[in-house]
Order: C-alpha cells, then sequence, then structure tokens
C-alpha cells in the first residue's frame, strides 16, 4: 500500500523479491471487456503489463496491469508507482483500471480507478481485494514473455470507489531500464540524488515552497500544488517545516541508491524508499 507521509517522501509496503522476466519484443496484446466505474461502463480497448524486476527489493505486487480506453503511452508504467498513469487519468485522458498484484499471491490485489476526480485536489480512488474470493485473476498465466488471464466483478461499493468490470487479456510483458548504478556507504552520500533528497529536505525544513517547488517532479508538484490548495499555503508550509524535521532523519537511514537511467530509488530497507527523475541535469523528488 502506498501513502503520502508528511515529509512528501512515498513509502511502500514491501515482501519478497521477484525473478526477473523478459518480454518478447513485437508481441500483440489484446484485451475485451469492459469496466464499470461508479455506474459508468467504460470499453476497454487497451491493455498494458510490467512486472518490475524488483531489484531495489521493495515491491510487494510488482505484476502492474492496465486496462485502458485509449492506448497506453510507452514509460506510463515506469517509475514504481506509475504515475504517469495517474497523470493521464487525473487529466481525464485515460479512463479503465490499474491492478497490482503479487503472482505468488493470486487471491490479493490492489487496484486504482482510472477516473478523473470531480475534484482536482483528491486523489484517484484505491480498492483493495483479499480474502478468500479466489483468484482476482481467472486462469493467470505468466511466463517470460507475456502473461494472460481474465477477471470478473460485479458493481458494488460507493462512489468514488464503485467498480465491476469483465475483462480478458492477453499482453506482453514491458520492463523498466535495467539498473544502471547501484551504490551504498560513502558513494550513495556523495551521488547527485542524494543530495538532491537533502536539499529538498532542508527546503522543507525552512519553508521554502519556492525552492520544493523547484525541487519536485510534474507528477510530485501536482501532489504539492494539490496539498496547498487543500490546506492553504500558510497551513501547508506548516506542515511543510515540521515534515522537514522527519525528512532530515529520514535521510540518514537510507542505505542504497538504485538509478535505472531517468529514474532513481533511495532505499532505507524493504518498508521505505524515496523516488527521483532526471530532468535535463537536474534530478527531482518523485516519479
Amino acid at each position: 500500500m502506498t501513502r503520502l507521509i508528511d515529509t512528501v517522501f512515498p513509502r511502500l509496503v514491501a515482501a519478497a523479491a521477484i525473478v526477473a522476466l523478459q518480454p518478447l519484443a513485437g508481441a500483440a496484446a489484446s484485451v475485451e471487456g469492459s469496466v464499470t466505474l461508479n455506474g459508468q461502463t467504460v470499453r476497454i480497448t487497451h491493455v498494458a503489463a510490467q512486472l518490475h524486476d524488483n531489484a531495489e527489493g521493495v515491491f510487494d505486487r510488482p505484476l502492474v496491469l492496465v486496462f485502458a480506453d485509449r492506448p497506453v503511452p510507452a514509460g506510463a508504467l515506469d517509475g514504481g508507482m506509475a504515475l504517469g498513469v495517474h497523470k493521464l487519468a487525473r487529466e481525464g485522458q485515460l479512463r479503465g483500471l490499474m491492478l497490482r498484484i503479487d503472482p505468488g499471491k493470486p487471491s490479493e490485489a490492489s487496484m486504482v480507478l482510472l477516473d478523473k476526480p470531480a475534484d482536482a485536489r483528491t486523489s484517484l480512488a484505491f480498492v483493495s481485494v483479499s480474502g478468500s474470493e479466489g483468484p482476482v485473476i481467472a486462469g493467470l498465466k505468466l511466463d517470460g514473455a507475456a502473461v494472460s488471464g481474465s477477471l470478473k466483478r460485479a458493481a458494488s461499493g460507493e462512489p468514488p470507489a464503485s467498480l465491476g468490470y469483465t475483462l480478458r487479456f492477453d499482453a506482453p510483458l514491458q520492463r523498466e531500464p535495467a539498473p544502471t548504478a547501484d551504490l551504498q556507504a560513502a558513494a550513495l552520500k556523495a551521488s547527485p540524488q542524494y543530495k538532491a533528497a537533502a536539499a529538498y529536505a532542508e527546503a522543507m525544513a525552512k519553508g521554502d515552497l519556492k525552492a520544493v517547488r523547484l525541487a519536485a517532479s510534474p507528477a510530485m508538484l501536482e501532489q504539492i500544488d494539490g496539498m496547498v490548495a487543500a490546506a492553504g499555503e500558510a497551513a501547508a508550509i506548516e506542515r511543510m517545516k515540521k515534515g522537514g524535521v522527519s525528512a532530515r532523519a529520514q535521510l540518514a537511514k537510507f542505505k542504497r541508491m538504485v538509478e535505472r537511467g531517468n529514474r532513481a530509488m533511495l532505499v532505507v530497507d524493504n518498508y521505505e524508499y524515496l523516488t527521483l527523475v532526471k530532468e535535463g541535469a537536474d534530478w527531482k523528488m518523485g516519479s
């Protein structure tokens, strides 16, 4: 489960590592069915799938599936939390369902309703599935090249998390770029990613909203702006100042930095990490 803590640093509850699988280049994806979002039926025409290799050791549900009414841009699933997909949904450029699952625990999954919120300050709705209902994906087949299966759920729940679906799919597995660096100890603290995170924490502690905004990725900036809009600038700044203390303490705990091209993670352990993205020559907070 992901959540945004007071430091505006993302965390994940994680589990065992997953063996990396290699996708088959050029394979075609197919999907049929629909998703019902808060009483509205959305015909699904595109599916995208990614199985994270979990080199960072932080993903408890590394298989991500996106069922959408429009094409899913290349790279939209990258970055751990697939915030590119979130952004498209929040802007009304894509509707459907994103599902995360551990293939070793087929009866448990988390889902994100890809539906533009009525209030731009609110997050996308989440639904969790667990218990004795049986596999979330019936007939799940997963190999080094593709994933396939079917899903069915009667519409239930209350808005903004009323969800139902009937889907059958077959999709090639995408991969994020392979790790380009894995640093620890002194090399970690000398890295530009660590320095960027330290500067961000310092800006928070000072309540320097301008500096915080300049240090944030577009996806993180959207979350910050939402917090400011909801709480008001003065209250948001006070919250940042208090969060800066936690942010500094969190920085002292990081043990690894795993870089994948223009994305990186600072890792504390199996339960906590911080994501960064490179824009031009600068590393920014967020995905």
